[in-house]
């Protein structure tokens, strides 16, 4: 392991550089990592490597216990210590354990905080309605927001026709953490 960092991308991560993540023993060190002492409310751990291809991301997730096949939060955490360290720039994409690619822009603000944008493939993604207020205005008060799910093409996907096959999976509480996280 060539490095080892700690970042707060809405949870807690412990992003760790290493020579290779196809050889990472994710369910091993990540288990081992994510229950460290030293970690009150445990964390992520991302494992992230380098190759002629680009940057490469795994993830071990808490609450799932074992590896997912990408992590939003993981990613924006991995690419601001990436920065931070001098191995990246402003924009960083990474390769997940989907195969599929993020793509993260970070930006450092004059106080030190970081905002950053996430790009690539959502099939569960957040989707913000407004909340009009019943006056004489009819004005926007507020905005709800709501998970929807993105089809093979590319249209979304009523709640009714996915929900119910969350709750038949057994994936509700899954789908709870990734909502609240």
């Amino acid at each position: 392991e060539a490095r080892l960092g700690f970042a707060v991308a809405g949870i807690p991560h412990v992003v760790i550089r290493v020579p290779d993540v196809a050889l990472c023993d994710v369910l091993g060190r990540g288990s081992y990592v994510r229950n460290h002492g030293s970690l009150e409310a445990g964390a992520n751990v991302n494992f992230v490597s380098r190759d002629e291809s680009g940057w490469h991301i795994r993830t071990f997730e808490r609450g799932v216990e074992g590896e997912t096949l990408a992590c939003g939060t993981g990613s924006v955490a991995t690419a601001i210590l990436l920065r931070l360290w001098g191995e990246a720039g402003d924009d960083v994409e990474l390769e997940t354990a989907s195969g599929g690619r993020l793509g993260i822009r970070s930006v450092r603000g004059s106080d030190g905080s970081w905002t950053a944008s996430l790009r690539g493939e959502g099939r569960l993604v957040f989707a913000y309605q407004p909340v009009v207020a019943a006056d004489a205005a009819a004005r926007i008060a507020d905005y709800e927001c709501l998970l929807r799910m993105i089809g093979e093409d590319g249209k979304p996907v009523a709640a009714a026709a996915f929900i119910p096959v969350i709750e038949r999976l057994g994936f509700v509480r899954m789908i709870d953490r990734y909502v609240l996280d």
